[in-house]
């Protein structure tokens, strides 16, 4: 069902297509909230928070505004909540990061399999300043626009794009670094 006709009968009262809006985004919301919280089973409960609060203030819903728009939003201010509460940055832990490390040294010739660069590259995700992680988070995991981006963060979309700018810039070097310190570590030499 198109996601537009859902949203217009749920808002005539016709809450049973709720649980159709539901099943067509929980996927997308619950990786979001995996990604911003580096827990599975957090995610998990934090999903369900994001659709019962659209759910309750789905009759401020602005129709001018585009349904998944708003309902990421939703995601990212509970996300953001929650990492508050906590007082956590999303860091993975230090062993987990250490064993990422290890495989990505101990390999003979250099080269990455697809999975390691990838908890390498979420690895170094995870470590950036919190609002370079949610651009970057909703930019390349999420697939958004920059437009949709600057919507969910309320800013606008040149600050967006430079605090995307500058976070790919933060994972560069951060990689790099890591690329070094792991040649130097096996005695090779810098050319």
């Amino acid at each position: 069902m198109d996601l537009e006709l859902c949203v217009d009968k749920i808002l005539a009262g016709e809450k049973e297509y709720f649980n159709v809006l539901v099943k067509h985004l929980q996927v997308q919301i619950y990786s979001l909230a995996v990604k911003m919280t580096g827990d599975r089973e957090e995610a998990k409960d934090l999903t369900q928070e994001i659709f019962l609060k659209v759910y309750k203030s789905f009759a401020t819903y602005d129709k001018s505004a585009k349904i998944t728009t708003w309902i990421y939003k939703i995601a990212t201010n509970t996300c953001i909540d929650y990492l508050r509460k906590k007082k956590e940055l999303l860091m993975i832990e230090e062993e987990q990061e250490i064993q990422v490390e290890n495989r990505f040294y101990s390999l003979p010739d250099r080269a990455l399999e697809s999975k390691e660069l990838k908890q390498l590259i979420h690895s170094k995700i995870n470590l950036l300043p919190e609002s370079y992680r949610m651009v970057v988070i909703l930019k390349y995991i999420n697939e958004l626009t920059f437009e949709e981006i600057a919507d969910i963060l309320k800013q606008p979309v040149n600050t967006v794009k430079t605090k995307l700018y500058r976070a790919r810039e933060k994972l560069r070097d951060s990689l790099i670094e890591t690329v070094k310190e792991g040649g130097e570590q096996d005695g090779l030499q810098k050319h």
